[in-house]
């Protein structure tokens, strides 16, 4: 298999220490006018999601493989949660990159940006 026809998309994530992080990403095709169009599917792909200070020093990783992040095949989803305990030790300033890899070792990349981890949640 290819490497996917993709530009790599950014999203910058802030979260809240202390509380559970569930996130769902929906990866879609668009159509030649530029709308969304049909759901990729993830199938034949497993996935990584590199949370790092320094590129190529992850300070954690969530895979399919070890099940920290669900792959929703034909749905074009990637789902994970991120716990307190899990973030407790984040630093407040990162990044993050989550790939696509086929079954011959192909990566693609799909989407990252900052990651912001804050002390508290503003009042509401």
């Amino acid at each position: 298999m290819a490497k996917l026809n993709i530009t790599p998309g950014r999203l910058d994530l802030t979260v809240f220490r202390g509380a559970s992080v569930p996130l769902t990403l929906t990866f879609n095709n668009l159509t030649n006018d530029g709308d969304v169009g049909s759901l990729i599917d993830l199938t034949p792909f497993q996935a990584s999601l590199l949370l790092y200070t320094q590129i190529g020093s992850p300070f954690d990783a969530l895979s399919s493989e070890n099940g920290r992040l669900v792959m929703g095949g034909a749905a074009g989803t990637i789902g994970f949660e991120l716990t307190p305990e899990q973030m407790a030790g984040y630093p407040p300033r990162a990044s993050w990159a989550l790939h696509l890899v086929d079954g011959q070792g192909v990566v693609s990349p799909m989407v990252g940006g900052q990651f912001l981890v804050l002390d508290e949640a503003p009042n509401s």
